[in-house]
């Protein structure tokens, strides 16, 4: 799962499926000018289930920030 960012704000928290890497979801983001193609940088975690750690920090974000971070509001 990875998280992109816009400076210091968190913009985006997303998860691979399938076949897909993080790499590929970059460049899909980039490529097709999706959002959030503006993201300055990412961080990444291994874990063995990525929609259950992507699904818990969208919700630990929305806690501290009463929203999902702008990348995510029109996906949830």
């Amino acid at each position: 799962m990875y998280v992109l960012w816009e400076g210091d704000e968190t913009i985006y928290v997303g998860a691979t499926r399938g076949d897909a890497s993080i790499r590929s979801r970059l460049q899909d983001h980039y490529a097709l000018r999706t959002q959030p193609h503006d993201a300055t940088h990412f961080n990444w975690e291994i874990t063995t289930e990525p929609a259950r750690r992507e699904a818990e920090l969208l919700a630990e974000f929305r806690i501290a920030n009463s929203r999902l971070p702008r990348c995510n509001q029109g996906a949830r």
